[in-house]
């Protein structure tokens, strides 16, 4: 089932990429990305900022 869902995600995400830069303005493609990027960066800080926190409990424990 998740698969299923994954392939099908991955259509729909194809169409709407392929959409997007079929556009003549390329502001929207370059706008889209910026925020996906930002996001990813985001999530990035969070994750290397979870690991460091629970690194120095277990070592703090030690």
């Amino acid at each position: 089932m998740l698969e299923m869902l994954i392939a099908i995600g991955g259509v729909i995400g194809s169409k709407l990429y392929g959409f997007i830069f079929d556009i003549d303005f390329a502001f929207y493609p370059v706008l889209i990305g910026c925020i996906g990027m930002i996001i990813k960066l985001l999530l990035n800080f969070m994750i290397t900022e979870n690991k460091k926190i629970s690194v120095n409990t277990e070592s703090a424990n030690l």
